[in-house]
């Protein structure tokens, strides 16, 4: 079963390689949903097993009396995945993953939303196979510990107003003094959030689930075609993770603001300027042969990133979802 093979490459491993993200456990749900081929999961997870190599788990850490101790302590991943495993006894899956997600809603966006993406995967495979409460247990665990809390918006605005909305604080003084003064992503971020003025200016957009999703792709999609920005694609495929985890948020409109402000802010911080002279346009392409294009890569983000844009275009309907695959593919 996928949970067998996800396990045997995962239940060793720390959810890092070095300064990077293991991202093997989602590549293999992925290439799973979009073949239905578990011979097409083994080659692949040998693949990324003979090319990369993720941190091993560590046999010595200390002991730690509570979950809340772990928060953000990137160092704490073994203890917390044993007192995760614990809870998880006593609570079970569903009901542990609505609990963190209330009492922890502001680390959406942590590592690059790689914390909320992997805990989406991982309730993906546990609704597919039952039996799949370990990747669970890990997703939890690195969700908690690698815990950065963002900051939410209380302006509102129409979604077809988002990208003006934008261009507006990409132009405040305010931002432009931040993003110029600080080296580092983590260090921009850190200063965005801690300014009143810029929690001012941001915003959110108005409506229901449907107006909020289509506002943030309607700017995603053509900001990721223009620049294959890396940061730009994880708020598309950290969207896709909201979504997978849309039953376990105790208001998911709320989810979609938080996520709105964290898209916002990391676009804001990293500031995409690479420009790509073309720009392919994918209507001749059905969703078949981008599913089999997608699926063939090796490359994880291709992967995550053609199985996201299928997934969000089956609830949200957008059709610049094709084009996103399209132009990653090329």
């Amino acid at each position: 079963m996928l949970y067998e093979i996800i396990n045997r490459y995962a239940e060793s491993c720390r959810p890092y390689m070095g300064r990077f993200i293991n991202h093997l456990p989602m590549a293999q749900l992925a290439v799973y949903r979009m073949t239905s081929d578990l011979d097409r999961v083994e080659t692949y997870s040998d693949y990324f097993a003979n090319h990369f190599s993720a941190d091993p788990l560590q046999s010595n850490y200390p002991a730690v009396g509570s979950i809340d101790t772990c928060i953000g302590q990137r160092d704490l991943y073994e203890p917390c995945l044993d007192l995760v495993k614990e809870a998880m006894v006593s609570q079970g899956v569903g009901q542990m993953v609505k609990q963190t997600l209330k009492t922890y809603p502001s680390g959406i966006s942590s590592g690059v939303f790689h914390t909320l993406i992997r805990l989406g995967y991982a309730m993906e495979g546990y609704r597919l196979e039952p039996e799949s409460t370990d990747e669970v247990e890990r997703a939890l665990a690195y969700y908690l510990t690698g815990y950065r809390e963002a900051k939410t918006f209380s302006r509102h605005v129409d979604a077809a107003a988002f990208s003006g909305e934008m261009e507006n604080l990409t132009a405040s003084a305010t931002v432009q003094r931040i993003i110029q003064s600080k080296s580092s992503l983590g260090q921009r971020l850190r200063a965005l959030y801690g300014s009143d003025e810029y929690l001012r200016m941001g915003f959110v957009v108005k409506g229901d689930e449907g107006d909020k999703a289509r506002g943030l792709l309607d700017h995603l999609i053509p900001l990721f075609n223009r620049t294959h920005d890396i940061v730009v694609l994880h708020c598309i495929t950290g969207l896709h993770a909201a979504f997978m985890l849309k039953e376990h948020f105790l208001d998911f409109e709320h989810a979609l603001d938080i996520l709105t402000a964290c898209i916002t802010t990391h676009i804001l911080a990293v500031m995409p300027r690479n420009r790509f002279d073309r720009v392919y346009d994918a209507k001749a392409h059905s969703w078949d042969a981008l599913l089999r294009k997608g699926s063939a890569s090796k490359d994880v983000h291709t992967l995550k990133l053609t199985y996201s844009c299928h997934q969000l275009n089956q609830v949200y309907s957008h059709a610049g979802l094709k084009d996103v695959v399209l132009n990653k593919i090329k």
